[in-house]
């Protein structure tokens, strides 16, 4: 499966604790303010796949081990000269699987058919609407008949063989004799959807607060 990849980035001007970071720039010297937001920055990239595992699982249907696993290493801007702070964070993981990673009804119908010509019976699979739980809040999602980002359509689901478990498919759309599995949104698209004002709000609170304690813990050091 295909692995999902995006990039989380913030900017601390378009934050709401700027304002907190103006006023320890304003009481201290410009290299001091540096190595300060070095620091806050530093503590507060550690903090983001914990603030990701904490947003995601509260919008979607999404264990917080699985969304944490999807955040790589971050790394900082502006942290030599001081300007345009902020942080960037990668995100990766495998899009989540439909009836497989996400809860799902529906499926594929059993029917026997006879040719007229021989006279054998053929079972075959008729596909039914798919039903998934993707959002925590809500009802399920209707899967559509086509689905256009995997080149797809005619959805079914079907047990396997092995320790009966549910897996989804589709056709492909130039070729129905080839199936796919059915994917939803992966980990990465989700923290960038509707969790990321969750995931922001997080981000500006620890930021504000490491600031404020790194500027004291400095002026305590310079000013004994």
């Amino acid at each position: 499966m295909a692995q999902d990849r995006s990039i989380f980035r913030f900017d601390v001007n378009d934050m709401k604790c700027r304002e907190t970071l103006k006023r320890i720039e304003d009481s201290m010297e410009p290299e001091m303010f540096v190595k300060v937001m070095h620091d806050a920055l530093i503590t507060t990239g550690r903090s983001v796949k914990t603030f990701v595992g904490q947003a995601v699982p509260k919008r979607y249907m999404i264990g917080r081990n699985k969304a944490e696993k999807s955040v790589g290493k971050y790394y900082m801007t502006g942290a030599k000269d001081g300007k345009d702070l902020g942080l960037i964070v990668p995100l990766q993981a495998k899009k989540l699987l439909i009836a497989r990673d996400v809860t799902a009804s529906g499926g594929s119908t059993l029917t026997t058919r006879i040719n007229p010509k021989t006279g054998k019976k053929k079972r075959r699979a008729k596909p039914t609407r798919i039903r998934a739980k993707i959002m925590r809040n809500g009802g399920k999602s209707v899967l559509p008949e086509i689905l256009k980002n995997q080149e797809a359509e005619n959805p079914f689901i079907i047990r396997a063989k092995k320790k009966s478990k549910k897996i989804a498919f589709a056709q492909k759309t130039y070729n129905h004799k080839r199936k796919v599995r059915v994917v939803a949104l992966a980990s990465p698209q989700m923290a960038l959807n509707e969790a990321r004002a969750d995931l922001e709000k997080l981000i500006d609170e620890k930021l504000g607060s490491e600031a404020d304690r790194q500027a004291e813990r400095y002026m305590d050091k310079n000013f004994k």
